[in-house]
């Protein structure tokens, strides 16, 4: 699946859930938050949820 088509599907679930987009950042800081409490490295973190750089991840 490309990243356009992800983002695409991600945004249809979201509003059909009436997930806002606030919302949704907030789900993926806490998901990759315990990811990291979880023992993933930040480059892990990083890939999972498509960062374009390590920077954005911070342990």
């Amino acid at each position: 699946m490309t990243g356009e088509a992800a983002r695409k599907q991600s945004r249809l679930v979201c509003r059909k859930a009436e997930v806002l987009d606030g919302e949704m950042r907030a789900l993926r800081h806490d998901a990759g938050t315990r990811m990291v409490r979880s023992g993933l490295t930040p480059r892990d973190v990083t890939r999972q949820l498509g960062h374009g750089g390590s920077g954005t991840t911070r342990p």
